[in-house]
């Protein structure tokens, strides 16, 4: 009898392991191809996602290898690539009409931008903003939600050691800029859709690696102008 009762005990732990393990492989399914999706569209762009980790009773997620391509007309064969990003949510609300996220961490994160006077990141952020109107950001009760449809509140978001490269005339020059740090996202329009968390994002990105090649850009045009004074007294 107590021989019958250990097999049974343990073929109920066996068929336990085996479906978590099921479900962890269709959630993190199911997760890849909405982050996927998500950005693509939005972006108009392709997407690839390398590997996604989910431990779903602690709240954790974790993306390695997201990779943004370019717009038709461009060179390089990506505009970002992200080395890992660690999302942690709050479980006690994942039921809830909005999920608080505390905090998304985005380690390490390279940037190609690309093109004179249009930059590839110019062209991403006119597609973001056509994706995600103005609009959006009216408070919620002002908004027309679509029923059973998930807002999010992300407390903090942090972008980590960023390197942005220039491709212009077949030139790269690597440049580094800013970390990026966001928070409450969402939280003044009761929460905010997927699409409106990955446009705040992007619009941060894409301000500061256009800041980081514009201040490049002006530092050597200063420098030209001061070898050219200096040639000018030479030959005086």
């Amino acid at each position: 009898m107590g021989k019958r009762v250990s097999i049974a005990i343990g073929t109920i732990v066996a068929a336990g392991l085996l479906l978590f393990i099921v479900m962890d492989l269709w959630l993190s399914t199911l997760v890849r191809t909405a982050i996927v999706a998500t950005v693509s569209r939005i972006t108009k762009t392709p997407v690839l996602l390398e590997d996604i980790r989910i431990g779903p009773l602690r709240g954790l997620v974790q993306l390695d290898g997201l990779e943004i391509g370019n717009p038709p007309g461009f060179v390089a064969t990506r505009a970002a690539r992200l080395g890992t990003a660690r999302v942690r949510l709050d479980v006690g609300t994942a039921l809830s009409d909005t999920v608080v996220i505390d905090e998304i961490l985005v380690d390490s994160l390279d940037v190609t931008y690309e093109g004179i006077p249009t930059s590839n990141l110019s062209v991403i952020q006119g597609n973001v903003a056509a994706a995600v109107p103005a609009g959006s950001s009216k408070p919620a009760e002002a908004r027309t939600a679509t029923p059973g449809s998930k807002k999010f509140l992300v407390k903090k978001f942090s972008l980590l050691h960023c390197r942005v490269v220039t491709n212009i005339s077949g030139r790269r020059i690597p440049l580094n800029f800013p970390d990026i740090h966001l928070t409450d996202i969402g939280k003044e329009t009761g929460g905010a859709t997927p699409d409106e968390i990955v446009s705040a994002v992007f619009t941060a990105l894409s301000r500061s690696a256009t800041g980081a090649v514009t201040d490049q850009s002006a530092k050597a045009g200063a420098d030209v102008n001061k070898a050219s004074e200096s040639l000018k007294k030479f030959f005086k």
